[in-house]
């Protein structure tokens, strides 16, 4: 192989891994979706996740980003549900405090319903059939919160996870996830 050759690999890889990594980004802008507000975006098992289920008799959005005082453990907590009308939903809880940064989703929880407030976990949840894929301690996954506001309520994160379900040992994966009410 010729000098000039060697030299121009690198410059090659570079330049394609560039292109790739354009096109994942524009992929994942082109699959938010915003409600009342709210931003959300994720792929599931690979497929872009759109929430679409609403219900105004019950004031249910298909994007829910909000912050909530816990009285059992005095903790200010978030939580994030995107629906579908198909009858599955996402969810991200995270308890505070809270900070920009890298957040880890790795201890087992219960699932649905609890007693006491469980630590920070995602799910994915399908009604019908009905099951419930959380995180837990073996594989688990982060949310990187990129802008926070306790005071006005507001936040802007990126998260992935790997749902395991208790029972079957199935497991489903959300990546590129984002959410947004800034």
């Amino acid at each position: 192989m010729k000098c000039s050759t060697i030299l121009a690999l690198p410059v090659i890889l570079a330049f394609s891994t560039l292109l790739l990594s354009c096109e994942k980004e524009k992929r994942a802008k082109e699959q938010l979706t915003t409600v009342n507000g709210n931003t959300f975006g994720a792929l599931l098992n690979g497929k872009s996740y759109v929430p679409d289920y609403y219900d105004a008799a019950n004031n249910v959005h298909a994007i829910s980003i909000y912050f909530w005082y816990n009285s059992i453990n005095s903790k200010v907590r978030l939580q994030l549900i995107s629906r579908r009308k198909s009858g599955d939903f996402i969810e991200v809880h995270l308890t505070g405090p809270f900070t920009q940064g890298r957040r880890l989703l790795n201890v087992t929880t219960n699932p649905y319903p609890w007693n006491g407030t469980p630590p920070d976990y995602s799910r994915y949840t399908l009604l019908n059939p009905s099951k419930d894929f959380i995180t837990n301690n073996l594989i688990g996954g982060y949310v990187d919160i990129l802008k926070i506001d306790t005071v006005a309520q507001k936040i802007e994160a990126r998260f992935e996870f790997t749902g395991t379900e208790p029972i079957s040992g199935e497991q489903v994966n959300v990546t590129n996830g984002y959410f947004r009410n800034f």
